[in-house]
């Protein structure tokens, strides 16, 4: 075999057999003109064309099950959602769903709505709106308001926030807390309705004048 020999200013390596060459000398995969000959050898592949360059139909028939295709999925999930989940009617609207409307689509000032609908989401029981009873100034907090500006929230809302005095069972003092009871007025677009009137904590009761 003949004895390759070395190039001093040749800035390049044949792939296969570390020959310094000219870039020139070297074809696309950087093989020399010798090693391009032997069977088996391909050298270098660019990593990112490896998938290409391995085959042709066939590669792509035998690799098919391994890749993702996008689209026809896709195009089906629009009909299944569609018929598992129906848009929901305004006739099948709980009581509290058309009240969280009814407070909505209000002339209320939006700072007030704000209260009623964040104090029934953060108190009220799910699904009933009922045992609504916080202290004032946690209510307050809650809105990032001040006790002052509560009050005043409370009044314009009463038409669909109503209070409710409570008073100990044990005749024990402690602060004064109202129970809030979710109703809608007369007239409103989903009819006049008084949510349940109950407080769920047993040393509590409604306090009759």
């Amino acid at each position: 075999m003949a004895t390759k020999t070395r190039d001093a200013t040749a800035t390049c390596v044949c792939n296969h057999c570390n020959t310094p060459q000219h870039r020139r000398d070297l074809d696309r995969h950087f093989l020399c003109a010798e090693c391009r000959k032997l069977p088996g050898v391909t050298g270098y592949r660019d990593p990112n064309k490896r998938g290409l360059d391995s085959g042709g139909p066939e590669y792509w028939a035998d690799t098919l099950a391994q890749l993702n295709i996008v689209g026809d999925e896709v195009a089906e999930q629009p009909t299944i959602a569609a018929a598992s989940t129906p848009a929901k009617r305004s006739g099948q609207l709980t009581q509290v769903e058309q009240w969280r409307d009814s407070v909505c689509t209000s002339t209320l000032m939006p700072e007030v709505k704000l209260m009623l609908l964040r104090a029934e989401q953060l108190y009220g029981d799910y699904g009933t709106g009922a045992s609504i009873f916080p202290p004032e100034r946690e209510l307050a907090a809650a809105l990032g308001g001040t006790q002052k500006q509560l009050r005043r929230w409370l009044r314009l809302g009463r038409d669909y926030f109503q209070p409710h005095r409570l008073r100990r069972v044990n005749g024990k003092r402690g602060l004064s807390v109202n129970l809030y009871q979710l109703i809608r007025p007369a007239g409103d677009k989903h009819g006049a309705w008084s949510g349940p009137l109950t407080c769920k904590a047993k040393w509590l009761t409604l306090m009759h004048t």
